[in-house]
């Protein structure tokens, strides 16, 4: 009679667990346990109750006895790496996950959670490929198409994740996830004003959601709307006073409204919640660079490769130099991490790394790759070898740092760069001085990619106001839509040579023949002051840092003259003092 007490007990225990009776279940499973302490079938079900109860601690440590058993089921496989999920141990929840299918094959729920569990231990590409399997088959599990939505945004893949995410929607309608996720991929391909909606949508229907507070903010931030962002970061702040990310990026608005102080006092408080917040660290080092203080600015700087989203970091096979060993008889990589622009601006350096001995190799884009080349003591490549024999690594932007460049120390001797005479004379023949007209060149916008692409390019038809008082050459290759429609309407006096162009070094030889550059903030404006020729770069209020605050010369720069707007947008105001400008010089 005794001897099949437990066996009774626990077919109860299964029959109230069926039910939804889950404190008789338990009850009837202590007993059972208190008589069977290593009964497999005892925990696998004690497991289920427990986690039904809410006490994820008693199912894991209950799941983890059930499944030392040989006989453990996928279904106790499985509860176990959903415990080992919920509490981070996404390494551990795959190898159970990989139990429970060993035992009953693919199915639908194991694959969702593999893909999570990949997904979280930053493998997008394996997560998609399960949630890909998953799919196939329950395709109406609305689960499966949201986590495969933030697989393929990991990937980049944003038209994909968009689809996705539309899936999940249709799916399930009220899913804040689906609609915030939504809005960030649509945030990321610049359609700001979608992205609004969507984040909207999902406040409508979870209105603390902290994600999507946060979100809106960024995104109005984006859309050149900063006092409707502060408001939205305080709505935010407000209900998560610990949100590291809102601090640092409610900061970034200050920083664009001219109260850099105040945005200091921001970073230091997402700092203060969170050490390791690395945009806090990095956007702090933006403003001191901004003002000026460079030895925290550049110690900073290092932080860009620690962001959510960093750099490419590539040659991480190589020992790093940031200026502490020796160079003498050293090979040293120096490779162009950022921009065109950046690489104009920083190659400087290179020299730099000869001088103390080191045999240099400079990585640049092959659109540079002919200019770079006239710098002394180097060889310019534009795919270096990563197992090269290269003693160090550097990439150019560290450089300042290891060289512990402060604003007396800039190394700012002109021209840097220089041109074939060949290329010069070439574009001399195609360049003809107009009588007592000086010849200036001119680029009104960089590349749309560019994160504050919105405030630093203008309208070509902003320049006409130079149009009456010199020979205008628009040097930039390619332009926007409108700023084509502008150039077939005014034919005199303004030239465009963008399609002539085919890498710097002819944008660079164009320039030799000029009198002037006349550029907004882009690669243009930094080959000019490469080059020493005399160059006017026009910023918005809130410039980049490399070319500090309430200035109109620069460090980097000595033929640079700055022209910034005195209000937000105000490009004619600019143009204005830059025709004054223009007037005075030929008088």
């Amino acid at each position: 009679m005794s001897a099949s007490r437990p066996q009774r007990d626990l077919a109860s225990a299964r029959a109230a667990f069926r039910s939804g009776d889950m404190a008789t279940a338990e009850k009837l499973l202590r007993r059972v346990l208190a008589r069977e302490p290593s009964h497999f079938g005892a925990h696998e079900l004690m497991g289920y109750v427990l986690g039904n109860r809410g006490d994820a601690e008693g199912a894991f440590k209950h799941l983890r006895k059930a499944t030392q058993s040989a006989s453990a089921s996928a279904e106790s496989w499985y509860y176990l790496a959903r415990s080992f999920r919920d509490r981070g141990r996404h390494g551990e929840a795959v190898d159970a996950i990989g139990k429970a299918m060993s035992l009953r094959g693919e199915f639908p729920e194991a694959l969702h959670d593999l893909g999570v569990a990949l997904f979280e231990l930053g493998k997008p590409r394996e997560a998609l490929a399960a949630l890909d399997r998953a799919r196939a088959l329950a395709p109406g599990v609305f689960e499966i198409h949201y986590n495969r939505g933030r697989a393929l945004d990991a990937l980049q893949r944003y038209g994909d994740a968009l689809a996705s995410y539309a899936e999940a929607l249709r799916l399930a309608p009220a899913h804040v996830g689906s609609w915030t996720n939504c809005g960030a991929v649509l945030h990321d391909l610049g359609r700001f004003e979608e992205a609004l909606v969507h984040y909207d949508r999902a406040l409508e229907l979870s209105p603390t959601d902290e994600k999507a507070l946060v979100n809106r903010a960024v995104t109005l931030r984006a859309l050149d709307r900063l006092p409707d962002a502060l408001e939205a970061y305080d709505r935010a702040l407000a209900l998560y006073p610990r949100n590291a990310e809102a601090w640092t990026f409610r900061g970034a608005v200050l920083d664009e409204l001219g109260r850099p102080a105040e945005a200091l006092q921001h970073y230091a408080r997402a700092l203060a919640i969170d050490p390791a917040f690395a945009e806090a660290r990095w956007n702090e080092a933006l403003t001191r660079l901004t003002l000026g203080e460079f030895e925290a600015g550049w110690e900073g700087f290092e932080s860009r490769w620690l962001c959510r989203r960093p750099a490419g970091r590539r040659h991480t096979g190589t020992a790093p130099w940031l200026g502490k060993q020796p160079l003498q008889g050293k090979r040293i990589l120096a490779w162009a991490e950022q921009g065109y622009g950046d690489t104009i601006q920083f190659c400087r350096y290179v020299p730099l790394l000869a001088e103390r001995g080191a045999d240099v190799v400079l990585e640049a884009p092959a659109a540079l790759a002919g200019l770079l080349a006239s710098l002394p003591a180097c060889t310019v490549a534009v795919n270096a070898a990563a197992d090269g024999g290269f003693d160090y690594q550097v990439p150019l932007l560290s450089l300042p740092l290891a060289f512990g460049t402060h604003l007396a120390s800039v190394p700012n001797a002109v021209p840097y760069l220089s041109i074939s005479p060949g290329r010069a004379r070439e574009w001399a023949d195609r360049i003809r001085k107009a009588e007592d007209r000086p010849r200036i060149g001119i680029a009104c916008s960089g590349s749309e990619a560019h994160l504050h692409d919105r405030k630093r390019s203008m309208a070509l038809r902003e320049f006409d106001v130079l149009r009456p008082h010199a020979s205008l050459y628009v040097i930039q290759k390619g332009l926007r839509e409108a700023d084509q429609g502008y150039l077939r309407e005014a034919v005199e006096g303004i030239r465009y040579l963008g399609d002539e162009i085919r890498d710097f070094g002819d944008t660079a030889a164009i320039i030799a023949n000029l009198d002037l550059v006349v550029s907004v903030d882009t690669a243009v404006a930094h080959l000019a002051g490469a080059l020493g020729k005399d160059v006017w770069i026009l910023l918005p209020q809130a410039a980049e840092w490399r070319w500090l605050v309430g200035r109109s010369d620069s460090p980097w720069y000595p033929t640079a003259r700055l022209f910034r707007q005195e209000r937000r947008g105000d490009w004619a105001g600019v143009m204005s003092r830059v025709r004054e400008a223009l007037q005075s010089l030929a008088a």
